[in-house]
């Protein structure tokens, strides 16, 4: 259970608290048409007023999301929560029992995917900084009725950490692991000669947020053209027939060569160019020019 977040009013009385239960067990993910939702789970607990005094009222509760991996601190997303919760009279007052409650996290694929480079592998820890409205439900001389006072800001944060495993078992779950994010080295002034490379490059990447046919096909010449240019560069290095003899060096540059005889495929042959076809190449570029650290 994460460290909880105690609700004040504003004579710094406490009327509540919330607790984050690191158990990714209930994070109940799913995929949208543009990303996913991740379901947090919580308790609230209120306390319970004597009988004909103000009722605590607790709505509009929000979070930030933040990434306290490596102590980064960057905000990845938010937290809502739709609905709200107050407590009740009895003869004897205290505090209630919890409720289960639930914090989603509606994200895009790349924050997501973001937050997993700043994980590296270890277990999964966030930041959260929630907000939300504190009012009193209060007698209004009606039996069936009561009024709601002016609201006050509450405020607290606290860290959730999941276990890895199971954080990981969620993502598949829900796809997201299958998803792999590319890092597409792109510089405002890369130096000469290798901003040849980087046009063709841009291009590559421009053409395939085209799309389609065209789109797709240009990508792929793109990609060509910028293998092309780096070949005038660095030349043809000759490299050892034997697989087992060859360093890393001549593993990537065979490899580059690979790529380049690819794109015959469809720039010789004229092969249908698909958006898969096109990832590979673009991705794969990107992926070498990311080891060749120009």
């Amino acid at each position: 259970m994460a460290r909880a977040i105690h609700i004040k009013n504003h004579f710094s009385e406490q009327v509540g608290e919330i607790s984050f239960v690191e158990d990714p067990r209930n994070l109940n993910g799913s995929r949208t048409a543009s990303g996913f939702t991740l379901s947090f789970p919580a308790r609230l607990s209120l306390f319970i007023v004597a009988q004909n005094e103000p009722i605590p009222l607790i709505n509009n509760l929000t979070g930030r999301l933040f990434a306290n991996d490596a102590g980064s601190g960057m905000e990845i997303g938010s937290l809502e929560h739709d609905g709200w919760h107050s407590s009740g009279w009895t003869e004897k007052p205290g505090w209630g029992d919890p409720t289960d409650i639930h914090f989603i996290w509606r994200g895009t694929l790349t924050e997501l995917i973001f937050f997993e480079n700043l994980r590296a592998g270890r277990s999964p820890q966030f930041q959260v900084q929630l907000r939300g409205e504190l009012s009193y439900l209060l007698p209004s001389g009606h039996s069936r009725y009561q009024v709601r006072a002016h609201p006050h800001l509450i405020y607290g944060d606290t860290e959730i950490n999941f276990p890895k495993e199971t954080w990981v078992r969620e993502l598949r779950r829900i796809g997201a692991v299958d998803t792999v994010l590319v890092e597409v080295p792109l510089r405002t002034a890369p130096p000469a000669p290798w901003d040849r490379v980087w046009e063709n490059l841009v291009k590559a990447r421009d053409a395939f947020e085209q799309g389609g046919l065209s789109g797709w096909t240009g990508c792929v010449l793109a990609v060509r053209q910028a293998l092309e240019k780096w070949r005038e560069m660095e030349g043809q290095e000759p490299i050892p027939s034997d697989p087992r003899q060859r360093s890393k060096r001549e593993r990537l540059t065979n490899l580059r060569h690979a790529l380049h005889q690819c794109t015959h495929i469809w720039i010789h042959d004229r092969d249908e160019c698909s958006r898969e076809d096109a990832v590979l190449m673009l991705s794969t570029l990107s992926a070498l020019l990311a080891e060749r650290k120009p």
